[in-house]
């Protein structure tokens, strides 16, 4: 039976591997929150528009919150965990709602009368 023999990893190969950790771009920002205003709240809040064009579908446990949001207000919107802030509102009161992102919404034509 023959036995296989290893050399030790030289000077060269890690050096390769410091190269391609190089040359891998880092995602550095990928968890980042970026600030927008809204552009459009339809449907007594269960939708958002930012002023990037993007629309996002507020989960129904955070509607409420979301109803007392205005047009024009500044958000914190963080895509990729799903979730955003006013950050008009009070201190106390800036509480993350839950949102899906939407590719397409058709506002209604007749704003809708929200019950408080």
């Amino acid at each position: 039976m023959r036995h296989l023999h290893f050399q030790k990893p030289s000077v060269l190969f890690f050096s390769a591997i410091a190269l391609l950790l190089y040359m891998v771009p880092l995602n550095l920002t990928a968890n980042a929150c970026d600030p927008q205003w809204l552009k459009g709240v339809y449907d007594c809040g269960k939708v958002l528009q930012l002023d990037d064009g993007s629309i996002w579908k507020v989960h129904a446990l955070s509607q409420v919150r979301a109803t007392q949001w205005k047009m024009g207000e500044n958000v914190v919107i963080c895509a990729e965990e799903r979730k955003m802030k006013n950050v008009d509102k009070p201190t106390d009161e800036q509480e993350w709602i839950f949102v899906n992102r939407l590719t397409r919404y058709a506002p209604p034509k007749k704003s809708s009368t929200c019950m408080p």
